[in-house]
This record gives structure tokens, C-alpha cells and sequence, in this order.
């Protein structure tokens, strides 16, 4: 019986499979058992999905990756949607347990990928179908399987070549099953350069994981032959030597995962300790005037909202101050509809337009394109609850400059934000859940760090009874999600007589 079901799927898909043959090398379709399902508007095919309506997943996603396609963006997310082409009762719901705290409904063909069409019915609302997608770890999600699909993307624009990419998932032997759906044990991506004979695949464990098997201490491991092994089916012919891989041909990914090889983050690296940049994705802006740097940012254009600002606190610049307000500006160096703007209503009665880099820590320069007004711009700011930004946040930045002058001391400041596993959005701008400052003394080895509750609160997890809460580095750095300081801070100790300034009470402003 189920070799007949075997055939009868085959067969029933043969006509789906040739009218989508154009995404696969050769148009030869991976041998597994599914429903083949062409995604596709009118004459236009845009991937090929096989799915397992049994057990409620994916196998596998196919598509060919043209450069000419990967020079848009989404500035906005779509909700899911069932397959019409699949019964309701046989495909994941986006409200399943499945997709609990812990795993995002994980795109096989990336929504990003795809952005080209974004029509009614057209591929970029094809992805967000049910069976596209399938419940995947969400730190995994979000950081190393994130870098392999943007570096994927690059690797077919900087080259100007049609890439076959298979996005695929591997279950357990027995699949581990929640309520009717499968949660996958592996994720793949196999990608193929048909015109060179070149061939790679990367395998994540979809897990509670840091590098997830993507990378090993952030350098990518590119494989392919043990994909294959694992998925136990054949994904590209021969013509793509999936048994070979020339590592020196898939260039992009000789890129760390990280941002600290960057051009504008080596320019920037005198605001972080012994040059490391906290280790997440995104868009690094290095803001400077000339040869003059002023801070760092690390921005994420998909929420709109930045990770972190970094800069050195110098003591003799922290002698100054403003006695009048800039208004918030667009960073020219950011598309204007990938960034917030100061009149979103993210910013509204009851949140600031909350500085990373404050504004009163750069009045040393308040030239045109000086420090002080790169403050201003948009890609440097977040929506902060206001009397956290007025009270608590205030007296935080207030005695990390009295610090500085008072010991006549350099200090390394990473300011940042984190989000709720499912970020909160309003209209596109990111709110997020913390905010968070961390000061480094690296003559003294000593660090603190401070994390407040971005909520309507009085002292917002920054103080306790008007004593302000120190924090070891490590332990913000685990909420983060990334290392924020080197060895050389001792994030994982703090030492409360070090920081004097910090014994104070802010109770006069709370």
C-alpha cells in the first residue's frame, strides 16, 4: 500500500514538477516522497515546494537565485497563510504549539529572497504560505541561518550568477511531534553554480544553540556530501560535484559571521575593547567627520530600531554640555524607508525618542556634521518609555560622565537595546523589550552593566529602592544574545567599591 501511495504521489506531481522543472539543476527534482506543489502566478513560477502532509512539514523548498531579483528588500512582515492547494486539516497553523517562545515559524524559501514581486498572489506572499515554512529554533533562526541566507543573497549579486538553492529540513528518525506537526532536527541549504561546476551546503542543528553547526568559533563549514547523507536523498546531479567543495569559489562565505571584518567596523575600532565588535548581525555605521570618528552603531533595517551604539568615553571631552535640543534626522547613509522616522507613531505619548549614544556625552563637538548632531539621527535612537528615559536612564548616563571625570578615566561604553523573542511592532519600528548600558575600565579590568525594563515603571530594574542594581556584563550578554566585552573587562565580575560613583542613591529623580 505504500508503494502504490508512493507512485500515485509521484505521479500526481509530474505535471507540477515539469511546469516548476526551471528551479532545479537540470530539472531534475530531489527523489522524496511528498506532495510537489508549484508556487507560481499565471506563467510565472517563483520555487517548488515537496511537502509531507502526514506529519504537517516541508521537505524541501527549490529556487533559482537570479541577481538581477536580490536587489530589493521588505520593509514590512506579511502574515502567514494556509495553502490553498493543501487541505486545512493537513498543514501547521501559525497558532500551533509548535511554534511556541521558543521556535519562530522559519521560512524555507526566504521571504527576502523574493521581494521583487510583492503583489497580490505574487512570490513575495507565496513564501509566507504554511507550507513553506517550519518551526525553527529561534536564536537559530535569527543569527547563524540569518547570515547563511544574507550571504547567500550577496554571493549571487557580488558574482552576477544564477544560483539553484534547496532549503530543506531533516527529521529525527522518529520525528519529535507536537500536536500534529513535525519540529524539524536539522535545517539544510544546498546552493549550486550550474555554469562552474560548484556546489555547497551548510547544516544547522535546530536547537537551543550559539553557532548551531552553521559556523565553528564564526568561521562558516561548508559541506555538502554529509547533507545529502543525512537527508537520505540526492539533491543536485552530478553536474553540480556535490561530492567536492572549493572553498576558495564560495568567497562570501570566508566572511567570519560576525561584523569585526568589516571595512567601516576596522575604521570605527577605537571605540571597543582591543577592536572586538559584540558578535550579531547587521548594519554597521561608523559615525565619524572626516578622519574624526565619533561612535559605532550596529543597526537593523528589518525592524528598524538599532542593536547597539558603542564609543570611548574620554574624560577631557565630558567637561561640556548643551543647553538646547537638535531635531531627529535621517541618516543619509541608510535608505530612508529602512529607518524609523521621528513622527512614527512607535514614538508616541508614552515613549521618547530614546538616544544609544547620548547626545549629552558628544557636546564637545557641535560643529555642522560634528559628534553631537550624528546623535541625532534616527539610526542612533529607539523608542524608550518616557519616564524610564527621563528618571532612571538619565541618572545612569549622568554618573557614567561623572565617572569618567571624577577618576579621569577612558571608558568603553556599549549602549543597546533587546528584543522580546517576538519583537513588539508598531507600523514597521521596532519597541524594544530592554535597554541596556555596559561600561568597561580596561587599565583597571573592571566592568558594569545596567538593564532596564523598557515598560511603564518607576525604577525599571535599574534601581532597587533607589540603589542602582550592578550587573556582571555576562549576565546582560546572556539576555543579548551576544559577548559584549572581551576577557580583558572581566564581564563576569563586578566590583561594587570600584564603581563609586554608582553607591549614590538616584532617588532624588525617581
Amino acid at each position: 500500500m505504500a508503494s502504490s501511495l508512493t507512485i500515485f504521489i509521484t505521479l500526481a506531481a509530474a505535471v507540477a514538477a515539469k511546469e516548476c522543472s526551471e528551479h532545479f539543476a537540470e530539472g531534475k527534482v530531489p527523489d522524496t516522497e511528498g506532495t510537489f506543489l508549484c508556487r507560481k502566478k499565471g506563467n510565472n513560477t517563483f520555487f517548488a515546494t515537496v511537502y509531507d502532509t502526514k506529519i504537517r512539514c516541508p521537505k524541501f523548498s527549490a529556487y533559482l537565485l537570479k541577481p538581477e531579483e536580490q536587489k530589493h528588500d521588505a520593509y514590512k512582515r506579511k502574515g502567514f497563510t494556509l495553502d490553498p492547494d493543501v487541505p486545512a486539516d493537513q498543514q501547521a497553523h501559525s497558532k500551533d504549539k509548535a511554534f511556541d517562545s521558543t521556535h519562530d515559524i522559519g521560512h524555507l524559501a526566504p521571504s527576502n529572497a523574493f521581494t521583487w514581486d510583492q503583489s497580490d498572489d505574487g512570490a513575495w506572499a507565496h513564501t509566507y504560505m504554511m507550507t513553506n515554512v517550519a518551526p525553527q529554533g529561534s536564536y537559530f533562526n535569527e543569527h547563524p541561518w540569518a547570515f547563511v541566507e544574507k550571504h547567500t543573497r550577496e554571493f549571487c549579486i557580488n558574482h552576477n550568477v544564477e544560483l539553484y538553492v534547496v532549503t530543506g529540513v531533516i527529521q529525527a528518525d522518529r520525528p519529535t511531534m507536537v500536536e500534529g506537526d513535525a519540529v524539524p532536527e536539522y535545517y539544510y541549504k544546498a546552493l549550486c553554480d550550474v555554469k562552474s561546476g560548484q556546489s555547497v551546503a551548510f547544516l544547522g542543528e535546530n536547537t537551543d544553540c550559539k553557532e548551531c553547526g552553521i559556523t565553528k568559533d564564526g568561521k562558516y563549514i561548508l559541506n555538502f556530501s554529509d547533507v545529502e547523507k543525512k537527508a537520505g536523498y540526492s539533491i543536485f546531479p552530478s553536474s553540480c560535484n556535490p561530492t567536492k567543495v572549493d572553498e576558495a569559489f564560495w568567497d562570501v562565505f570566508h566572511q567570519s559571521s560576525t561584523l569585526a571584518t568589516t571595512a567601516a567596523a576596522k575604521e570605527c575600532s577605537e571605540h571597543f575593547v582591543e577592536g572586538k565588535v559584540p558578535d550579531t548581525e547587521g548594519t554597521f555605521l561608523c559615525r565619524k567627520k572626516g578622519n574624526k570618528t565619533f561612535f559605532a552603531t550596529v543597526y537593523d533595517t528589518k525592524i528598524r530600531c538599532p542593536k547597539f551604539s558603542a564609543y570611548l568615553l574620554k574624560p577631557e571631552e565630558q567637561k561640556h554640555d548643551a543647553y538646547k535640543r537638535k531635531g531627529f534626522t535621517l541618516d543619509p547613509d541608510v535608505p530612508a524607508d529602512q529607518q524609523a522616522h521621528s513622527k512614527d507613531k512607535a514614538f508616541d505619548s508614552t515613549h521618547d525618542i530614546g538616544h544609544l549614544a547620548p547626545s549629552n556625552a558628544f557636546t564637545w563637538d557641535q560643529s555642522d556634521d560634528g559628534a553631537w548632531a550624528h546623535t541625532y539621527m534616527m539610526t542612533n535612537v529607539a523608542p524608550q518609555g518616557s519616564y524610564f528615559n527621563e528618571h532612571p536612564w538619565a541618572f545612569v548616563e549622568k554618573h557614567t560622565r561623572e565617572f569618567c571625570i571624577n577618576h579621569n578615566v577612558e571608558l568603553y561604553v556599549v549602549t543597546g537595546v533587546i528584543q522580546a523573542d517576538r519583537p513588539t511592532m508598531v507600523e514597521g519600528d521596532a519597541v524594544p523589550e530592554y535597554y541596556y548600558k555596559a561600561l568597561c575600565d580596561v587599565k583597571s579590568g573592571q566592568s558594569v552593566a545596567f538593564l532596564g525594563e523598557n515598560t511603564d515603571c518607576k525604577e525599571c530594574g535599574i534601581t532597587k529602592d533607589g540603589k542602582y542594581i550592578l550587573n556582571s556584563v555576562s549576565d546582560v550578554e546572556k539576555k543579548a544574545g551576544y559577548s559584549i566585552f572581551p576577557s580583558s573587562c572581566n564581564p563576569t565580575k563586578v566590583d561594587a567599591a570600584f564603581w563609586d560613583v554608582f553607591h549614590q542613591s538616584s532617588a532624588i529623580l525617581i
